[in-house]
């Protein structure tokens, strides 16, 4: 299998603050066209971490043995930047370019990233494992 595994930032009281500022209103961006909104917070590092070369890194794995289980764990902050990993990698599974089955996602203490339409988007493209 190939496991992509996502931790907790180190600055997670940056976030928080953030997060709970009651008069800040959420900006959202719309992630991979999913028809929902997600926090920038946690689109724009997701984006930039993905493009330095785990895209390339996974894509690369993948097309070699297209058989293989994807895994994909995330904790905390991680959880959020899973949730979008598995997201990308599911829309590559829907194209029928690799078997849907071979994709699980587990997120552990992850936050709400996304407005409804997101939510409702992701659990239509990837079944969580709880």
């Amino acid at each position: 299998f190939i496991g992509l595994v996502f931790t907790s930032t180190p600055n997670v009281a940056a976030i928080v603050a953030k997060l709970s500022n009651p008069f800040a209103l959420p900006k959202y961006v719309d992630p991979q066209n999913l028809n929902g909104k997600v926090y920038d917070t946690f689109a724009y590092p997701f984006n930039e971490l993905w493009t330095s070369g785990v895209a390339n890194d996974y894509n690369s794995l993948i097309s070699k043995v297209p058989e293989y289980k994807t895994i994909v764990i995330g904790y905390s902050i991680g959880g959020a930047m899973a949730s979008l990993a598995s997201d990308i990698i599911s829309q590559r599974f829907t194209g029928g370019e690799i078997n849907s089955a071979n994709l699980e996602l587990y997120t552990f203490g992850a936050p709400r990233i996304g407005d409804m339409k997101y939510a409702m988007a992701h659990d239509q493209l990837v079944t969580p494992f709880l």
